[in-house]
């Protein structure tokens, strides 16, 4: 989460925004991890001191886990950058920090490239970012 915190911070102002997507466990911290049988509400309540605590200011979505098998979850975390369009421009499953540098380099590109208004192009899938990505 630091990282991507930090890369909300630096980039925010250039149009860059986050979106976390996550499911519920049946357990929260230490509470309920035994049996893991706490309920979706209960863990749910919990969550918006836990974001707070975290310095998280951009909005969390919760899904059943089926619904993450809808958009290709297969891990967490998993990152899903999409350009201006909704185009899936690059795809990766867990962290290090040189998949965070790969992912702010793609992102400053993207931020730098021109927006669909005034008859530009729209900007074209990469060779380079097939690699590890769902197309």
């Amino acid at each position: 989460m630091p990282s991507v915190k930090r890369l909300y911070e630096d980039l925010k102002g250039k149009g860059f925004e986050v979106v976390s997507v996550t499911t519920f466990y049946g357990f929260f911290g230490q509470e309920g991890q035994k049996d893991k049988d706490m309920k979706p509400a209960d863990e749910f309540a919990r969550m918006p001191a836990m974001l707070a605590e975290q310095g998280v200011k951009w909005p969390m979505v919760y899904v059943e886990r089926p619904g993450l098998a809808l958009y290709g979850v297969s891990g967490i975390p998993q990152f899903l950058l999409l350009d201006r369009q909704g185009n899936l421009q690059r795809l990766d499953a867990g962290a290090s920090d040189g998949k965070f540098a790969r992912m702010r380099a793609k992102i400053e590109e993207l931020l730098g490239a021109p927006q669909l208004h005034g008859g530009a192009e729209p900007p074209r899938w990469p060779e380079s970012a097939t690699e590890g990505t769902a197309q």
